[in-house]
């Protein structure tokens, strides 16, 4: 008889171990689909930020060449005056 209560004990603490299993297997299913989701979002965040990196570099370069537009005129314009003075 002492024998049987020990196996209904074991047979009761196997349930509860394997029921907590099955809640840490959810757990985790749950936890690796917000993972993924996570991540695909990072990726196009990351994708978003190089987009938006190249588009100000080209920005970059253009208001290089329009300073430099700028400054040749603004020198050219200084010549002329100069001349105009003479």
């Amino acid at each position: 008889m002492k024998q049987n209560g020990s196996s209904e004990i074991l047979n009761k603490l196997y349930d509860t171990a394997m029921d907590k299993l099955e809640g840490v297997k959810k757990d985790y299913d749950a936890l690796r689909k917000r993972y993924n989701e996570k991540i695909a979002s990072h990726n196009t965040d990351l994708s978003r930020l190089e987009q938006a990196e190249e588009e100000n570099r080209r920005l970059q370069k253009q208001i290089d060449m329009l300073m430099k537009q700028r400054d040749t005129a603004i020198h050219f314009q200084q010549q002329y005056s100069t001349s105009l003075r003479r």
